[in-house]
């Protein structure tokens, strides 16, 4: 049992900050969102599963030094303490009117180094009264929405079942990064 189901932040990153990470993208580079069925090679693109808008921004970018700093405290701080080696690229995701991403886990079967999705970070680049719905939600916590307000940041394992419910209105913008290490015993 996890004493910590997650680590969070409210308001930290500043506004401005977030508004120039959704405004330095190229919105009409994104590419639909896709997810892991049984591995990382196996990919769907069902939207009713997982609808939702994203780039990538390399370990370059400040948003990508930016999360993984926060997700490197959060291990600590939280006291699970997970072997880590690195964090994948930042994932910005654009959540439209009817965009969502239903339950699901963020690690599966390692990768070819044998490594696997350990923790995952994500932070709130718009305000939750620009949209409606869009909830970031985990299983098992008593919480309607996770992230509400710009610039908030969460931290949970990655093997936790989560979702975001779908946006009723307005569109809402988020990063997301994934801390990566040796698979847990």
């Amino acid at each position: 049992m996890l004493a910590n189901v997650y680590w969070s932040w409210n308001g930290i990153v500043d506004k401005a900050f977030c508004g120039y990470v959704i405004n330095s993208l190229d919105w009409n580079k994104s590419q639909k969102g896709a997810y892991s069925k049984k591995s990382i090679t196996d990919t769907g693109a069902d939207p009713k599963v997982r609808n939702t808008d994203i780039i990538f921004c390399d370990n370059n970018h400040p948003i990508s030094g930016v999360m993984m700093s926060y997700a490197m405290r959060a291990n600590k701080s939280a006291g699970w303490n997970y072997a880590v080696d690195y964090c994948q690229d930042a994932q910005i995701g654009k959540y439209d009117k009817d965009c969502h991403y239903d339950w699901h886990r963020d690690t599966a079967v390692p990768n070819e180094d044998n490594q696997q999705r350990k923790l995952t970070a994500i932070m709130l680049l718009n305000d939750s009264s620009e949209y409606e719905g869009g909830h970031l939600q985990i299983e098992g916590v008593d919480i309607e929405n996770l992230l509400t307000k710009v610039g908030d940041v969460i931290v949970f394992p990655s093997f936790l079942l989560h979702r975001v419910t779908p946006v009723v209105s307005g569109t809402r913008y988020t990063a997301v990064c994934w801390a990566v290490g040796p698979l847990f015993r």
